[in-house]
């Protein structure tokens, strides 16, 4: 199966390039899309959407928004565009500098460790979803992946330290996919 890997600061380099990478198939229409890589990152703000009733630019702000959420309501809503604030209106490199804005009680942290995935599951099918309405191009984009793997990778100090499988996109694509059958029909 062919893997791609993504991170928020990915070299703009050809399907099957990127470090960790293998492909067999041809990914010529994903190569049509300048950063590809970056904007299959939760730190993409070319679509701003709609989660949980706020406004956000990224899914790394909707992702922090809400954990800072569970220790405090207000400092969680600067995370979001509707609040002005400098936070909600950078991009997702702020937000996720600003992910320890307040300490979690151990409680909180237990709870953020049973709701996390999911967060991060539902402010990225948010973000799909008002793209496929607005007919915004990283709909095609994702759908340029083909059935390829996604793999996120993360980083440590500004090194490689983990290779997390992003299903959860996957999953959005397949989706996608089905919708495009049905609408063909």
């Amino acid at each position: 199966m062919d893997q791609l890997v993504f991170y928020s600061k990915s070299k703009n380099a050809d399907p099957g390039a990127g470090i960790h990478e293998k492909t067999e198939d041809c990914y010529d229409e994903l190569k049509k899309y300048d950063n590809w890589r970056k904007q299959l990152s939760n730190f993409d703000c070319s679509v701003e959407f709609m989660f949980n009733n706020y406004r956000y630019r990224s899914v790394e702000h909707a992702f922090q928004g809400t954990k800072i959420s569970l220790a405090d309501k207000s400092k969680g809503f600067l995370f979001t565009i509707d609040s002005g604030h400098i936070i909600g209106q950078s991009d997702g490199a702020i937000a996720q500098k600003n992910r320890k804005l307040l300490k979690l009680s151990p409680e909180q942290i237990t709870e953020w460790n049973k709701i996390s995935c999911q967060v991060m599951k539902d402010a990225t099918y948010a973000k799909y979803g008002h793209a496929l309405q607005n007919n915004n191009h990283i709909v095609k984009m994702l759908l340029a992946t083909k059935n390829s793997k996604l793999i996120h990778l993360q980083l440590q100090r500004g090194k490689p330290s983990k290779l997390i499988h992003f299903k959860h996109l996957e999953d959005i694509r397949t989706t996608l996919n089905n919708q495009n059958e049905l609408s063909c029909v």
